[in-house]
Formats: structure tokens, sequence, C-alpha cells
């Protein structure tokens, strides 16, 4: 669903779901709990590019009668979510009526179909279609989509756009931690070290990285260790290093 090369496993909860990629890291973020409600109904989830918008969408049917689109970004789509007059433990599918319109569907519990108007026809795209399903009680289903395309790829080390740390500048009414977002060409071995603006070295750690992933969860900084000012983080390899600045605000 990042578009970097590799297939990604997409977790259906009843009120929401998770994104996990390849190497076992979750991609989605921890506002996307995975919690049951009373109704503890699912139908799973899938990613289609819904409005054209070259980025997959996560589409699924969810508890209290619900029907959620996120964007690419985790946020919900405007407009969503739905709820319809009965339960739905299938999972949604868009179509063009006889009207020429493009609806995304529903099928209900009870026999019932609900609709609501798209407001263009969605993308097809091979790698977010599914090739073979198994209509078992357990919704279970397998893809082959072939070579995917990687819009990432890249001749450099550092993916260009995919190396920064957030959030930028770190505050106190935020959660106190700072992710490093890098996006390896290969997997490597990356040392990153943070100075204060003076030159005085405060952390360094090296940490292994995957290629085309994020590796969000490669580097801890000690937040705590850090007062109000401005920092810069080097990050490198034996052959390539990147330096970059942010700010923290307490």
């Amino acid at each position: 669903v990042d578009g970097n090369g590799t297939l990604d496993i997409l977790i259906g909860g009843s009120n929401s779901f998770a994104v996990v990629d390849f190497h076992g890291s979750r991609m989605s973020p921890e506002t996307l709990t995975l919690t049951d409600s009373a109704d503890t109904t699912s139908a799973g989830v899938y990613a289609s590019d819904i409005d054209a918008d070259g980025y997959p969408e996560f589409v699924g049917n969810f508890s209290n009668n619900r029907l959620c689109i996120w964007e690419s970004d985790y946020r919900q789509k405007a407009g969503y979510p739905i709820a319809f007059a009965d339960r739905s433990r299938t999972l949604p599918f868009t179509a063009k009526s006889n009207d020429n319109n493009w609806y995304i569907y529903s099928a209900t519990d009870n026999g019932k179909l609900f609709r609501n108007l798209l407001s263009q026809p969605p993308l097809p795209n091979p790698a977010y279609t599914w090739n073979t399903e198994f209509a078992d009680f357990k919704r279970s289903a397998s893809i082959d989509p072939g070579d995917l395309d990687n819009r990432y790829r890249s001749s450099e080390l550092f993916v260009p756009g995919e190396l920064y740390i957030y959030p930028n500048p770190l505050k106190s009414i935020y959660n106190q931690k700072l992710t490093v977002n890098v996006m390896p060409t290969k997997d490597t071995i990356l040392e990153l070290s943070i100075y204060d603006i003076s030159g005085t070295l405060l952390y360094r750690q090296s940490s292994p990285v995957k290629a085309y992933l994020k590796n969000q969860d490669a580097f801890n900084i000690p937040t705590e260790k850090l007062s109000s000012g401005v920092y810069i983080a080097i990050v490198k390899n034996d052959d390539v290093s990147k330096r970059f600045k942010f700010s923290v605000e307490k």
C-alpha cells in the first residue's frame, strides 16, 4: 500500500484497522487501535484507489453498521463513516450503475444492498486487485499480484524526501517521542548521531534498517535528555551521510 514494491498486511478490527509491512513493523499510527466494541463486527479491510488520486484508500465495513474509508495518510476520508440500517460482514465493493455513476456498495447480512455515490470512477490497479478469493467462513483469500511498482526507487542511498524527524519542533503538548523516518535503498546499518548547536555529541545509536521501508522504530531517542533548543542529527553508513536540524520546545 505504500508503493515500495512489496506486499503489506492489512488487519481489520471491529472499529479500526492496522497495516504491517513485510518485515512485521506496524506502518499505521497507534491512534488506529484494534480494540473491539460491544458489536464486534468486522468484515476486514482492503486497499483501493477509489478516488483516482494515485494513492490507495483503506475501505471496510465495521461495527455499528459503518462503512469507513481512510485516506492513504490514515485520516478519515471526508464524508465517512456512513451508517446503514443493517449490519454487513462482507467487504464493500465498487461498481458502475445503470445510471452511469460509480457507487461503493455494502451487502448486508439480511440480503439488502446499500450504496454511496463516488465522485469519480475508481482507478484500477493490479496491486489492489484480488485475483483469487476463497469464500470460506474464515473469509480468507490469496493474491498473486506479480511485479509491483516501486515509486521510491532511487540511485541514492537515502530516498529523497524520506529522511526526516517528527514532530519538529517537539513541543511540550505532544507525546514526548521523536521518530526518525529513514528509507534507504538497500539493507544496511545506519548510525544516528545527535549534537547540540555547539557541536557536543548527545546521543549515538547504530541500527540495522531495511530497504524501501520507513524504519520508524530503528532509533530510540532519549527525549528526556533534550532541553529546549536546536539540534543537529546526522545519519550515515560507511559511505554516505545526511544531516538535518530539529528543535525542542519544552
